[in-house]
């Protein structure tokens, strides 16, 4: 999925809360916490990093 097809979903997502909340809720999601405003697609790349898989790091081997 593109960045911005992520965004505007994310955005539609939170309009809706918003509404029924009855306030914005930008900030409120667990990925916001990784949030950079100046990103062209700030709640998209949040998420993205918000929920990327952690590599596993695996020792170097030694002979």
């Amino acid at each position: 999925m593109e960045e911005s097809e992520l965004q505007e979903i994310l955005e539609r997502d939170k309009w809706m809360e918003s509404e029924r909340v009855g306030h914005d809720v930008c900030g409120e999601f667990p990925y916001c916490t990784r949030c950079d405003k100046t990103d062209v697609h700030p709640c998209a790349a949040a998420y993205r990093r918000h929920y990327a898989k952690q590599r596993k790091r695996h020792p170097a081997k030694r002979r």
